[in-house]
């Protein structure tokens, strides 16, 4: 998997947990199972969180229209980063509060579940750990689910924290 690095005190082995987060109560409900029932003291907490850009059209041509549509796309996509940045904030401050002391934020681009699994692999995730909406079969057969593409692709521990059942049925 990957290779144990030791801590600076000669303590056990660092280990790397990403953390998928998006801002949802189901992040947050992973984030508070991790420090609950995961978390080591000298854990390296990499929170990520990945940035769909919009999509532009193939057909877009060179045009006054075009030109606009470009505009548009870049302030939904600052709109998203700065967003994305509020975020980091009020997630670092967490790991504060707690008295976490190894943890950093990280900001990808990319299908949420591609850009989770890459992260891990770039980063060397020990492992990973996200909230899950608790789809049904068929939505999430339509849908798609974040949770289920990484828990097949991520090619190392995955812990996804399901919602309740009252949760799952709002």
């Amino acid at each position: 998997m990957t290779d144990q690095t030791t801590s600076t005190t000669g303590e056990e082995p660092l280990r790397v947990v990403l953390l998928a987060i998006d801002g949802s109560k189901h992040c947050q409900r992973a984030f508070d199972y991790y420090v609950k029932q995961l978390r080591r003291h000298n854990d390296v907490l990499l929170l990520v969180h990945a940035i769909e850009p919009p999509s532009v059209p193939g057909s877009l041509s060179v045009s006054n229209s075009g030109d606009a549509f470009l505009r548009k796309h870049a302030e939904m996509l600052e709109e998203q980063i700065a967003e994305a940045r509020r975020m980091e904030s009020r997630w670092k401050d967490s790991c504060r509060e707690l008295g976490m002391n190894h943890f950093s934020f990280l900001l990808v681009s990319g299908e949420p579940g591609e850009a989770i699994c890459r992260a891990a692999e770039e980063h060397s995730a020990d492992m990973v750990v996200m909230g899950s909406r608790g789809l049904g079969l068929l939505r999430r057969t339509f849908i798609g689910s974040v949770s289920d593409y990484v828990l097949h692709h991520a090619y190392r521990p995955v812990m996804i924290c399901p919602p309740t059942k009252r949760e799952a049925t709002e």
